[in-house]
């Protein structure tokens, strides 16, 4: 793993653990922002962009 990677994932890894702490929905972001922008689809980003099922999961689970 490169350096640009290792910092990609240790802001990842930070934002989670505030969102754990602050009772937050965690989600992917696809920075969708409309048919403008031809490469980007809603709910498919660039990159490794994906939700776990366990997340979704604790999204069911918070709504029940």
């Amino acid at each position: 793993m490169n350096k640009a990677e290792r910092k990609a994932y240790a802001k990842i890894n930070l934002t989670l653990e505030v969102c754990e702490k602050n009772d937050l929905f965690v989600s992917g972001g696809s920075d969708y922002h409309g048919a403008n922008k031809k490469d980007i689809s809603m709910g498919i980003g660039r990159g490794s962009l994906s939700i776990p099922d366990d997340i979704v999961e604790k999204w069911i689970k918070r709504e029940e």
